[in-house]
């Protein structure tokens, strides 16, 4: 059972920082 909680809560962390880095890389690449 904790190996599931870990394992969502690693996906959850690697999310989040991929959703971080798209908005930062949108608003670096798209700035007007």
């Amino acid at each position: 059972m904790a190996g599931i909680v870990a394992a969502i809560a690693i996906c959850l962390s690697l999310v989040s920082a991929t959703v971080s880095n798209v908005y930062i890389f949108q608003r670096i690449y798209l700035d007007t």
